[in-house]
């Protein structure tokens, strides 16, 4: 907050003295337009040249009606431009988006005021059959059969509706109600998305209407690009002031900022544990991740080294996902350990998926994975990040309790797992939180969630007799050790301890159980 309200008198200085260079300046702008109220200005350089536009727009006495082109279009009453030909094929470089419909059963392929079909003589007869002209379908999905069908023809015709950017497809192929179905792509800004766009199917109506939404930072609005000549001298002043003041206040700012730092992080934690519920929130950007959890933005890199093409985590998520190079080590640990051979005819249970780290690394070996979590919002992250390294293929997600083991419904996940008969069981359980680094020593009976080791080894081994779980790096091995010598009383057991790290940092401890008599339960 301390920090946050310096920065403010740092922008009212810079205001004040914009404010007075305008006042000297005022008779030559005058010269331009007589009688003219000179807008405020937003001291943030993103601005600047869209306010000095505004101006232009406003002393200009005769204003040409501005024509939009194809896939772009301008607000008529605020003059905000939207150009989104950087995702289409206009330029002829085709471009189509991939969307799963999770529900529907089916995925899409869009094209963005153009089509995403880039070879339309591998067409059949049975691919769009009510469609006369096929190379205008705009998006599609393939059915049962493998034959493509059509969800609208594509329109470069952008539209607002209700400050809403939208764009419509029709004439699609005919639906069950004899309608030619169709597409609503919807879309949203974000300044934050390192990726050119991502595409998230939403819904439909009766299956014949399609919902998307797209997420880009061509959907923000931008200045429409009018002619600048007669405030360019203007603007160029604006610039001079602003970086005169910088030079004098950013030492300053700098040596402030890190005295109030420390102060910012001790807010954001009392914030945190007063918001339980924030927690499920994703975010995606860096200023989203304020105090505390500014570190983990540095990290996004190292827990999906394809974060930049869409990788979704919760609040939670960015402190639990297990970092992409751990999760691959873990893999091959885990293959040669229990020698299973690669492909689909091997099976694992991961019972805390959590944003789906590892069961991506386990899906890369072509391996079935059931992803568990107690949290839909998790299983959500899992599925979508499992789609964006494309190996969702054999990726199937349960909504499981594992502390409600009496209920009807877990009854009934755990008959059908048995029935599908998983050959190892994987476990990253919640350590609670960045704080379990502050025991020297991780008690797996005392300090593991969400319940202790013995319990979390019984129920795994109801399940496989192969038991992989990722601990925390102080766990206390020694307590491993007499809690296999307490549950396994009359069995063979083999447990390996495996210590990771990462650039030098130790992450975690691998302990892998093989068990080969029976199980005291």
């Amino acid at each position: 907050m301390a920090l946050h309200i310096f920065k403010t008198r740092i922008l009212v200085i810079i205001g004040s003295l914009v404010a007075l260079f305008m006042l000297i300046s005022k008779s030559s702008v005058q010269e331009v337009a007589h009688s003219v109220n000179v807008p405020e200005l937003d001291i943030d350089l993103s601005h600047i040249k869209h306010d000095s536009m505004e101006m232009l727009k406003e002393i200009t006495v005769h204003e040409e009606p501005i024509v939009d082109l194809p896939c772009t279009i301008t607000n008529k009453k605020t003059n905000q431009f939207y150009d989104l030909t950087p995702l289409s094929s206009i330029d002829g470089n085709v471009q189509a988006w991939n969307s799963k419909g999770f529900d529907y059963g089916r995925n899409f392929s869009l094209g963005i005021c153009s089509s995403p079909l880039k070879n339309i003589g591998a067409l059949t007869s049975l691919d769009f059959v009510d469609v006369s002209n096929k190379s205008e379908v705009g998006g599609y999905y393939t059915n049962s059969e493998g034959h493509k069908v059509s969800i609208g023809q594509y329109n470069s015709e952008l539209k607002l509706r209700g400050g809403n950017l939208v764009l419509e497809y029709s004439n699609g192929d005919i639906c069950g109600s004899g309608l030619p179905k169709s597409t609503l792509l919807t879309f949203k800004c974000d300044r934050e998305m390192q990726s050119k766009a991502r595409v998230s199917y939403l819904g439909n109506m009766f299956n014949c209407s399609y919902i998307f939404e797209v997420r880009t930072i061509h959907a923000c609005a931008t200045a429409h690009n009018e002619d600048e000549n007669a405030v360019w001298g203007l603007f160029i002043g604006i610039l001079f002031v602003f970086a005169l003041v910088s030079a004098c206040a950013g030492t300053l700012y700098k040596i402030i900022k890190r005295h109030y730092e420390r102060a910012e992080d001790e807010d954001y934690e009392l914030e945190l544990g007063s918001r339980e519920e924030s927690m499920d929130e994703i975010l995606m950007g860096k200023q989203q991740l304020q105090g505390e959890m500014r570190k983990y933005w540095r990290q996004r890199h190292n827990l999906f080294t394809k974060y930049d093409n869409g990788c979704l985590m919760t609040r939670e998520l960015w402190f639990s996902v297990t970092p992409e190079l751990i999760s691959e080590r873990m893999a091959e640990i885990i293959q040669q350990e229990y020698d299973l051979e690669l492909g689909e005819n091997t099976s694992v249970l991961d019972m805390f998926c959590g944003g789906g780290g590892d069961s991506i690394s386990f899906l890369k070996r072509g391996w079935r994975v059931l992803a568990c979590d107690n949290n839909e919002t998790h299983l959500n992250c899992t599925r979508h990040n499992a789609q964006i390294y494309g190996v969702d293929r054999h990726l199937e997600t349960f909504l499981v309790d594992w502390t409600g083991s009496e209920s009807a419904e877990y009854k009934l996940f755990h008959s059908m797992i048995s029935i599908k008969k998983v050959d190892f069981v994987f476990g990253s359980p919640p350590w609670g939180g960045p704080t379990y680094k502050n025991n020297t020593t991780f008690s797996a009976e005392r300090d593991l969630l969400p319940f202790p080791l013995h319990k979390l080894l019984q129920l795994s081994l109801e399940f496989s007799n192969k038991v992989a779980l990722f601990l925390p790096r102080n766990i206390a091995v020694n307590e491993l050790v007499s809690v296999s010598e307490d549950i396994f009383p009359g069995a063979e057991v083999d447990l390996r301890v495996v210590h990771l790290s990462l650039a030098g940092y130790s992450k975690g401890v691998l302990a892998l159980w093989t068990v080969h008599g029976g199980v005291n339960v």
